[in-house]
């Protein structure tokens, strides 16, 4: 490796008035900073030094912006950085400021697919991916993205996540869309939980579409949350050692569903399965449940 030599002995530096840091005159506690952190650079050198120093980064940007610098060449370069420290947030944030500024975010699907590509569950990839297409509006292949994962992997969470994320199109899909696409989206995650039955994000996924087509008002959804029920009842006896089956039940029955006695009783035993055998970790939560479900019983009109 090449000597460090400080930028005040360089001698495109001569002409620059170092500004020192001034701590007071009686700092508690002095940080003590190398020569290369104090260096009076916003350049390559200085942010891979210290990665996740976001004053760098934030004087690397008003550089930037001063200088009208090239702002691929600076993606370029921010790749670089997260491809050696992915899971470093001041850089994936810097990315996202510097793709703003170029008003583009073509290379984001790619570059993102690589990094997850080595780690499937980077948050910050994904957060950057999901900002990337609903900015910039690039939904159209990102579900073909998300199977293609799936299919690698069914109990990759993150794209069980990403996929919920692209059917609501971010929160703002609209009720004939849902509509139109639900049932094939309840068939294929069956199909799926078919293959791995205590894949609790498949199980939180088919939930979770189901609750936000009926609290958006999609036509058919309440029906078909009751079709779905009943087949993931009859399920039961097949996937007997299914914790997460069950969970869905009692959800589906004591929230999804119009509760009536028969529901509540089911969903009252089910919980009491899952304390008692099958998610004995969690006993005290399902006992919780089982209180929450009496309760219900109760104010059933034909209870009073």
């Amino acid at each position: 490796m090449a000597e460090y030599t400080p930028f005040g002995d360089r001698a495109e530096w001569a002409d620059v008035e170092p500004v020192l840091q001034d701590d007071g005159p009686n700092p508690v506690v002095r940080i003590a900073y190398t020569p290369q952190f104090s260096a009076h650079s916003s350049s390559p050198q200085k942010s891979s030094i210290s990665t996740p120093n976001y004053t760098c980064w934030h004087f690397r940007r008003a550089c930037i912006d001063a200088l009208e610098a090239d702002l691929q060449a600076e993606l370029a370069f921010t790749a670089d950085v997260a491809r050696e420290s992915p899971k470093c947030y001041q850089v994936w944030y810097h990315r996202q400021a510097i793709v703003e500024r170029a008003g583009s975010a073509d290379a984001e699907l790619a570059f993102t697919a690589e990094i997850l590509a080595e780690d499937a569950k980077n948050y910050h990839a994904w957060s950057h991916r999901q900002w990337s297409i609903k900015t910039f509006d690039l939904w159209d292949h990102e579900d073909e993205y998300v199977e293609s994962l799936l299919d690698l992997d069914v109990r990759n969470n993150s794209a069980w996540n990403e996929k919920f994320f692209v059917w609501t199109s971010g929160g703002t899909a609209q009720p004939a869309d849902l509509a139109a696409s639900l049932q094939a989206h309840i068939d294929a995650t069956i199909a799926r939980i078919r293959r791995a039955p205590n894949n609790e994000a498949a199980w939180n996924f088919l939930y979770g579409i189901l609750e936000h087509a009926i609290a958006h008002g999609a036509e058919g959804a309440a029906p078909a949350a009751a079709t779905t029920a009943a087949s993931i009842a009859d399920l039961a006896d097949s996937y007997i050692a299914s914790a997460p089956l069950r969970a869905f039940l009692v959800r589906a029955y004591t929230m999804l569903l119009e509760p009536d006695a028969d529901r509540l009783a089911a969903a009252s035993q089910l919980a009491a399965n899952l304390a008692t055998s099958l998610d004995t970790l969690r006993a005290k939560y399902w006992n919780f449940r089982i209180a929450q479900i009496d309760e219900q019983i109760a104010a059933l009109p034909s209870a009073a």
